[in-house]
C-alpha cells in the first residue's frame, strides 16, 4: 500500500506492490499505460482507497479501457457498481468485487452475517467493548472470533490493547445488507451513545497520568466520533455539541485546530441556542482554537454569544470559560487589561470549583501577561507554578506548555543555558504528546537561542524544521503576543551571517526534517534522517 501524505512521483511508488499490480493490469487493458508525475497521485490513492485488495485493483485497472486514474477515483464512491466485468474466464464469484465478497457472506452462518452488518457501523477500527455494546448481543466475542477467522475482521495489536477492523470494501457490502433493517436506527444510536460517552471519559480524565494514553485512543477513535458527531446533528439533540466540546483539550494538543474550529462550528450553529452550561464551555473551547490562529473577528463573535449565554446561568463555571475565553482574545489582540481582569476573574473560579484545566490554563496566561508588562520574574513564577501542578498530577501536555513558556521567561532573563535546559525538556516531551504546535514553539524558541550563540546555520535548519510543524498546526508565524519582535531580531541576525542562498539551503533542510529528525538535530542523537515530504514521525 502506498504511505499516506506527500504527493508521492512515480520512483516513490516504484517498489508498492498494489502500484505495481495496478500497472500491469492497466498496461494489459492499455499497452501504452504508464505510471507518470501526472497519475501517479490519483493511482495511489486508489490502490489506498481499495485497502490493497488484489481483486479490487485488478478489476479497476481494467477500467483504464474507458476511464483516466482520476476519473476511477472520482468513481470509487460507489466501488461495487465501478467495478465489475473482471476476466470472464475466472469464476463467477471472482468477476466483480461485489460478487468476491457475497461469496464469502454467503459462506458465514446467520449470527456471522448479523454481526458483519452490524459491526459494519463502525469507521476504521473498533475495540471488543464497543462492538459489544453496540452490537447487543451475549455471543459478540465467538462471532467476532469467527470472522477473524474467515478474514472478514482484521485483528490489530497495539500497546496491549487489541482492535478490529472492516477494509472499507468490506465494510459496504456489511452496510448494504442492514440498510434497511428495522434495528438500524437503534444501532446508530447506540454508536452514538458509546462514543459521546468516550468523549466524556476522555475530558474527564485529561488532566492526569492516563492523558496520552487517551490521546492515543482518541486519535484512533476520530473516525467513529465524527460519526457520532454526524449522527448528532441529525438527531437534533445535544450529542454533536457535548463531543466536540469534550475534545477541546484533544484539539488543542495535537494541532487540529481548523477540525476542532469546524466541529465546534458545526455544533454551535446547529443546536439547540438556549443558553446552558455545554455551550459556555464549547464556545470557551472555540475562541481558544481561533484566537490561536489569529482569526480575532471569530473569536470576538463567540465571545459575545459567550456572554448572552451566561448572563442567563448562575453556574460559577460557565462563567469562567467564559472569562478565560474573553480574556484570551483580549490578550491575543492587545488589550493586555481587559485580558488580565477577565482571566484574574476566571482563575478565582478555577480554583474555587476544583477545575485543574482551568486553573492550569488561566495560571499560564497570567504569566504571560506579567512577561507582557515586563514583569519577568513574576511571569516565571506562574509558569512554574503551572508546571508543577502539572508534573503533580502525571499530565504531560500543559506540562511542555509551561516548560516553553518558562524557557522564554528564563532566555528574556538572560539565563540562556537554563531556558535551553527547559525548552529541550519540553522538546523531549512531545515525542510523547505528538504536539506540533509545541514542536514549533520549542524549536522556534531554541533557533532564536542558537543564533544569539553565534550559530547561524545551526540555527537557521533548526528554525525551517520549526516552520514545517508550524504549517502542520496551521498556525500564523509567532502565534503569541511579545514575540514577534524575537522572530524579526533572529532574522536579522543569522540574515548578516549568512548570504541568501546559504540561508535558504539551511531552511530548507530543516522544513524536510520529520519530528523525530529535527528532534535528532537538537540533541545530535543520531545521523539526520531527511524523509521526501515533512512529517510527525520517521
Amino acid at each position: 500500500m502506498p504511505s499516506s501524505g506527500g504527493a508521492p512521483s512515480p520512483a516513490d511508488l516504484s517498489d508498492v506492490d498494489s502500484v505495481t499490480l495496478f500497472v500491469d493490469r492497466a498496461a494489459a487493458a492499455v499497452p501504452d499505460f504508464t505510471l507518470t508525475d501526472e497519475n501517479c497521485t490519483a493511482v495511489a490513492a486508489i490502490c489506498a482507497r481499495l485497502d490493497g485488495l488484489p481483486l479490487a485493483i485488478e478489476l479497476a485497472a481494467a477500467r483504464i479501457r474507458a476511464l483516466s486514474a482520476e476519473q476511477i477515483l472520482e468513481r470509487l464512491t460507489d466501488r461495487f457498481a465501478l467495478l465489475t466485468h473482471g476476466d470472464r474466464s475466472a469464476p463467477t464469484r471472482q468477476q466483480t468485487l461485489r460478487l468476491s465478497i457475497g461469496w464469502s457472506y454467503g459462506l458465514c452462518t446467520p449470527a456471522e452475517q448479523q454481526l458483519w452488518g452490524r459491526l459494519s457501523l463502525f469507521v476504521g477500527s473498533l475495540e471488543l467493548e464497543a462492538a459489544e455494546y453496540v452490537c447487543g448481543d451475549a455471543d459478540v466475542v465467538d462471532d467476532l472470533t469467527s470472522l477473524v477467522d474467515k478474514s472478514i475482521l482484521i485483528r490489530e495489536e497495539d500497546d496491549g490493547r487489541v482492535r478490529f477492523r472492516l477494509l472499507d470494501s468490506v465494510r459496504e457490502y456489511g452496510r448494504e445488507t442492514i440498510e434497511h433493517a428495522a434495528l438500524l436506527p437503534e444501532l446508530r444510536r447506540r454508536h452514538r451513545d458509546w462514543y459521546r460517552r468516550l468523549a466524556l471519559e476522555a475530558e474527564a480524565q485529561w488532566i492526569g497520568p492516563h492523558q496520552l494514553d487517551w490521546a492515543t485512543r482518541l486519535v484512533r477513535e476520530l473516525p467513529n466520533l465524527r460519526n457520532a458527531f454526524e449522527f448528532g446533528l441529525t438527531e437534533a439533540d445535544d450529542t454533536a455539541l457535548v463531543i466536540a466540546a469534550a475534545l477541546g483539550p484533544f484539539w488543542l494538543s495535537h494541532g487540529l485546530l481548523g477540525k476542532g474550529r469546524r466541529w465546534l462550528d458545526t455544533a454551535l450553529e446547529q443546536t439547540d441556542p438556549r443558553p446552558n452550561p455545554l455551550r459556555a464551555k464549547a464556545v470557551y473551547a472555540y475562541c481558544l482554537l481561533a484566537a490561536i490562529q489569529e482569526d480575532l473577528p471569530a473569536a470576538a463573535v463567540r465571545v459575545r454569544q459567550g456572554r448572552y449565554i451566561v448572563e442567563h446561568l448562575r453556574d460559577p463555571e460557565s462563567h469562567a470559560f467564559v472569562d478565560t475565553a474573553e480574556g484570551f482574545t483580549a490578550l491575543c489582540g492587545g488589550d493586555i487589561g481587559r485580558a488580565e481582569d477577565c482571566l484574574r476573574r476566571a482563575a478565582a473560579v478555577a480554583e474555587d470549583v476544583g477545575d485543574l484545566r482551568l486553573q492550569i490554563v488561566t495560571t499560564l496566561l497570567l504569566g504571560w501577561i506579567c512577561q507582557l508588562r515586563g514583569r519577568t520574574a513574576q511571569a516565571l513564577a506562574h509558569h512554574e507554578t503551572a508546571l508543577s501542578v502539572a508534573e503533580s498530577h502525571g499530565e504531560s501536555v500543559f506540562r511542555t506548555y509551561a516548560l516553553w513558556a518558562s524557557g522564554v521567561d528564563l532566555w528574556r532573563m538572560g539565563e540562556r543555558d537554563r531556558a535551553r535546559t527547559r525548552l529541550e525538556q519540553g522538546l523531549r516531551l512531545t515525542r510523547r504528546t505528538d504536539d506540533p504546535m509545541m514542536v514549533f514553539s520549542c524549536l522556534q524558541a531554541l533557533a532564536w537561542i542558537a543564533a544569539q550563540r553565534h550559530r547561524p546555520r545551526r540555527a537557521a535548519v533548526i528554525m525551517g524544521a520549526s516552520e514545517a510543524h508550524r504549517d502542520l498546526a496551521g498556525l500564523p508565524e509567532v502565534f503569541f503576543p511579545g514575540l514577534p519582535g524575537h522572530q524579526r531580531e533572529f532574522e536579522r541576525t543569522v540574515g548578516r551571517k549568512l548570504d541568501a542562498g546559504e540561508l535558504e539551503a539551511a531552511l530548507r533542510e530543516g522544513r524536510a526534517m520529520s519530528t523525530d529528525a529535527a528532534i535528532a538535530y537538537v540533541f545530535a542523537e543520531l545521523p539526520v534522517d531527511r524523509p521526501s515530504t515533512p512529517g510527525r514521525r520517521t
